[in-house]
């Protein structure tokens, strides 16, 4: 149903080049905005004018705003958060040798290249917004040592709840990264945590090419 509405909005260059590559998630808002409408058969949708289909349009746009927003907000969230963590646990390992804690911030990293063997990201990928996916990959790519692995691990597209981060299917993994990393393996799994039923993940293990 969705899919049909997203061919129209394209097919009436509606999608600005940003949103047309975003294909997932905009049919994902698309089918929020009209089962509220009630607009449940490619039928129904077929028959909409091209005003109607713009205003359905707009909703979307302002669904989509409304999550990102939530997302930055969560994100200056956790970053005054992971600060106070960090000055915790280093008091705690204070005794203990070879071991640092430190804040940083992937899209604009300071930490040197080439730096580690192994980045584990159990929920920092999923959060970024559509724009910053690229500038992640190669910033992990920038401070992964040659043949380093990544651990990620980021909420599924099976996940049915619609609220939480930005959701992903195996093949967009391998999309956004095989240009810079080999995928050694993609298996669903879940989050564990507090949540009835628990979210549905995928964990990716990728070696830096």
């Amino acid at each position: 149903m969705s899919d049909f509405a997203f061919m129209r909005f394209m097919s009436n260059n509606m999608l600005t080049t940003e949103e047309s590559q975003h294909k997932d998630e905009i049919v994902n808002l698309t089918e929020q905005v009209l089962d509220a409408k009630g607009l449940e058969c490619d039928e129904r949708i077929s028959k909409l004018s091209e005003e109607k289909l713009r205003e359905i349009l707009e909703e979307v746009r302002k669904l989509r705003n409304r999550r990102r927003k939530r997302i930055d907000d969560k994100a200056e969230e956790d970053e005054g958060s992971a600060k106070k963590e960090v000055l915790y646990v280093r008091n705690v390992y204070a005794d203990q040798k070879n071991l640092n804690f430190v804040v940083d911030d992937i899209l604009n990293s300071n930490l040197k290249e080439n730096e580690f063997d192994y980045i584990f990201d159990r929920g920092c990928f999923h959060v970024l917004l559509p724009a910053n996916r690229q500038r992640y990959i190669t910033k992990i790519k920038q401070i992964l040592k040659d043949s380093g692995t990544l651990f990620l691990k980021c909420f599924s597209n099976k996940e049915p709840r619609q609220e939480g981060p930005y959701k992903f299917s195996q093949v967009e993994i391998r999309d956004l990264f095989s240009k810079y990393f080999r995928i050694d393996s993609i298996k669903e799994t879940v989050y564990q945590g507090t949540l009835d039923p628990l979210p549905k993940a995928l964990f990716a293990v990728m070696i830096k090419n």
